[in-house]
């Protein structure tokens, strides 16, 4: 199952978060970490191919997440109690080794049903295409809530969460090298 929990404290159901993506400066777009919180509006990022970017006319931009987490106010001593939580993501290309970094969720909201609350940043504009070089690309994410009873995840049992996109020269620049690689073959027959 994709969430874990320590007492009465979880992610909603099998999930409960969001991975907040700006794909070419077309707004905010709340996808559905896990893939369950697939509506249509909200589209599933496992296995989702986030497109082709040229690095030099095209945004891929981590914009924050949501988490929204359940706890038990009626546990035994002490009570449960969510206290935080953040999304971890890591790009690197398609089948290398991933270090992740943290975006903090900060409370955002208590949700209708009692003990169920809304975790969200959304305002991180964080260019996921920074330092790339032309190539095919994983974007990996996870959740982690904190409560006083220990840590749980929204991590697909340790596998993470993983879209994909492919990262293209800046058009011209491929024209460049291509008539350039060709003014040396010239060259050499001469």
């Amino acid at each position: 199952m994709a969430s874990t929990s320590f007492g009465a404290v979880g992610f909603f159901g099998t999930g409960g978060g969001f991975t907040i993506l700006n794909l070419n400066g077309a707004g905010n777009v709340f996808y559905s970490s896990d893939g369950s919180l697939d509506t249509g509006l909200n589209p599933a990022l496992p296995g989702a191919d986030l497109g082709t970017f040229n690095l030099f006319t095209d945004t891929l931009v981590l914009d924050g997440g949501e988490s929204q987490t359940f706890k038990n106010d009626n546990a035994p001593n002490p009570p449960n109690d969510v206290t935080g939580g953040d999304l971890n993501y890591s790009v690197a290309a398609s089948g290398g080794s991933h270090s992740f970094s943290a975006i903090n969720l900060p409370f955002s909201a208590n949700l209708p049903n009692p003990g169920d609350q809304r975790w969200q940043e959304t305002g991180q504009a964080i260019n996921l295409l920074a330092g790339l070089t032309p190539g095919n690309y994983e974007l990996q994410v996870f959740h982690r809530g904190t409560s006083n009873g220990g840590d749980f995840f929204l991590n697909n049992g340790g596998n993470n969460y993983t879209a994909t996109f492919t990262v293209t020269p800046e058009p011209s620049r491929a024209l460049f090298l291509l008539f350039g690689l060709a003014g040396v073959v010239l060259r050499r027959r001469r």
